[in-house]
């Protein structure tokens, strides 16, 4: 059953299921009265999503327009949904759709699908695109390439956000084909290379900018700096298209392997070619090790200013990283670096030369699958809104020990011990992540450990429960090897854990660590326990009687 409802809507809160009327006028001959007759569109039932979600995950500014929602008649319908929220970094709708309120609320409408859950596997299974319909009626087109999830063109930041009903899917832009109306708030790429690209076959850069290399050449020549400095600045001019090259380059520091006056030429990859490897929402992401980085940026650049009309097919050139570069130059002068295609045209500088390539250099499937064998710690998590939304850590620990067989007690401690989360916020007032280290003992080892009197407190007392489970948290993310033999460590309950290693066996408070570094992806990490650190004791605490069930 579905209830009709006049409100005003809160700016903070996320209900906003709306019902439009459809007007249908009948033919005289089917209804000689000609009456109008109205019929309710069901909107999606969001009441239950967290208030600073859309915040957290940047797409606040999208749904604060749902505000034009806020005078109308409310249906809302618990069949699942999928809302498109475009990004806060996205092109914004212009005053001509702001300042109109039928406009605003198809652009809404347009971004809201009723009756199903688009998630991320779905899309990546299917042969073809997934075509379905958003509320305005417009057609929606999923489809999966090498760049990533699309939606009708509109690149996928991140999917598989999962809310009470449905789920949320991040897109780089708004759903919107007339570009008069979107505002641009991104400053367009400067391009390079020459008008001629027939020889680079379907790799073209958007737009060709013929004054590009005087501009460099201009701005290089007042002063003779290092190739280190004047990479950077190359970079700099482009504004896009190699914003990712230039932020690992600067993220890797490896001015070192530079010398000041020596001369050195320099392989860039565009922006897609690093894109491509990111997750589409959590998962693995390469370029967050930072030995990968320092490595990958080290092995696009070669000593010497090599040019692009002096190479020859076959030669082969030495990276900083020390990997090999065969060049393979076709009788019509078509370069590529390594099976990657090169864009036409040389970018001097007074020290050196920049090229400008489709992909990465060294970098495949078979690389990035064998490096995240290594470090999976560097694994963004999924975004849960269960059991505790404001504490990721928690909520996947409390997943990965409820996986387990010998964890019994401490799932029913976590699961009746709400506010311990409070204490373990995903991120603080900087909104900078907060990461944590969990010591969770066994069945056995509670059982062996504690008295039966107080078994049974943990079983019916939060505060005490509370207190065990901070007397095993650390507010910092540790390693098997950051334990340090007679250091100690402090828990987020202010007691200290005296660390002992012996034998390359870890003992914390004399209580044996059976089982090191299991990542709950990249929040933080867990140990396994054979032993409890402290013994939760009853004095000066105000107990309140909560029964685990």
């Amino acid at each position: 059953m579905i209830e009709i409802i006049r409100v005003l809507l809160p700016l903070n809160l996320l209900v906003f299921s709306l019902s439009l009327p459809v007007v249908e006028i009948l033919p005289d001959d089917e209804n000689e009265t000609s009456d109008k007759e109205q019929r309710e569109l069901d909107f999606p039932n969001t009441s239950v999503i967290p208030g600073d979600l859309t915040e957290e995950l940047g797409v606040d500014y999208f749904f604060s327009l749902w505000t034009v929602l806020q005078d109308e008649d409310i249906s809302t319908s618990d069949v699942p949904f999928t809302i498109l929220a475009p990004s806060n970094l996205a092109k914004r709708p212009s005053s001509s759709i702001l300042g109109n309120p039928e406009k605003l609320k198809k652009l809404i409408l347009s971004h809201i699908l009723l009756g199903r859950k688009i998630l991320s596997n779905d899309i990546i299974s299917s042969n073809s695109s997934i075509e379905e319909r958003s509320l305005e009626g417009t057609s929606l087109h999923f489809i999966h390439t090498t760049s990533g999830i699309l939606v009708n063109n509109r690149r996928v930041l991140r999917s598989d956000v999962f809310v009470p009903q449905g789920t949320i899917i991040i897109l780089e832009d708004y759903l919107v084909d007339n570009k008069d109306d979107v505002i641009e708030n991104r400053i367009p790429m400067i391009e390079l290379g020459t008008k001629d690209e027939s020889d680079i076959g379907s790799w073209k850069l958007e737009e060709i900018d013929l004054d590009f290399g005087r501009r460099v050449f201009e701005a290089m020549s007042n002063e003779s700096k290092p190739f280190y400095e004047e990479l950077i600045d190359v970079l700099s001019l482009l504004k896009s298209g190699t914003s990712e090259f230039r932020r690992y380059f600067l993220q890797a520091d490896v001015s070192k392997y530079f010398i000041d006056d020596g001369e050195y030429t320099a392989f860039i990859p565009m922006d897609d070619a690093f894109r491509k490897w990111y997750p589409i929402d959590w998962g693995f992401n390469p370029f967050e090790v930072p030995e990968f980085v320092r490595m990958t940026i080290l092995n696009h650049v070669v000593v010497g200013k090599v040019k692009q009309s002096s190479v020859k097919d076959g030669g082969i050139l030495t990276t900083l990283g020390g990997k090999q570069i065969i060049i393979k130059k076709t009788p019509n002068k078509v370069l590529s670096l390594n099976g990657v295609p090169v864009f036409d045209g040389d970018t001097p500088t007074s020290h050196g030369n920049v090229w400008f390539v489709r992909d990465i250099l060294f970098v495949n499937s078979a690389v990035v699958r064998s490096l995240q064998k290594v470090h999976k710690d560097k694994e963004t998590a999924p975004l849960v809104t269960f059991p505790w939304y404001n504490s990721q850590f928690l909520s996947h620990v409390f997943t990965e020990l409820e996986g387990r067989d010998d964890f019994n007690l401490l799932v029913e401690y976590l699961n009746g011990t709400n506010a311990f989360a409070d204490n373990l916020p995903s991120h603080d007032e900087d909104f900078s992540m907060i990461r944590y280290s969990f010591f969770a003992p066994t069945d056995e080892a509670i059982n062996r450990s504690l008295s039966e009197d107080i078994l049974d407190e943990l079983k019916a007392n939060e505060v005490l429960r509370k207190q065990f489970l901070m007397d095993h948290t650390v507010s910092s993310r540790l390693y098997s090897t950051d334990f340090v033999d007679g250091a100690e460590i402090e828990m987020i309950s202010g007691k200290k854990v005296l660390i002992h290693k012996k034998n390359d066996a870890l003992y914390l408070n004399q209580v044996s660590v059976t089982d090191e570094d299991i990542f709950i992806y990249n929040l933080g990490n867990m140990f396994i326990l054979d032993g409890v650190l402290f013994t939760p004791t009853l004095e000066n605490e105000e107990m309140t009687t909560t029964t685990v069930s």
